[in-house]
């Protein structure tokens, strides 16, 4: 019986998949750092009246999860 050799991929679309890999990271750090710079903005509001700190505390909590999750989202796409 005749064994067949795996096919492999093709260059195109080797390369395709690179080019995708690299912009998904860029992406990932583009969001991150706009995340960054929104949390050190809302810092700035903590020392305000009452109502106000509360929110921004909120809001950083969240902004902070998210940024935590696309550093864990960096660290798989890189190490894939």
């Amino acid at each position: 019986m005749l064994m067949s050799l795996p096919e492999r991929p093709s260059p195109i679309r080797t390369i395709r998949l690179g080019v995708e890999r690299r912009l998904r990271a860029l992406r990932f750090r583009m969001e991150r750092a706009r995340l960054a710079t929104r949390i050190s903005e809302l810092r700035d509001l903590v020392d305000v009246p009452h109502d106000l700190a509360e929110a921004a505390r909120a809001r950083i909590d969240r902004l902070s999860r998210r940024e935590r999750a696309l550093s864990r989202l960096m660290d798989e796409a890189t190490h894939s």
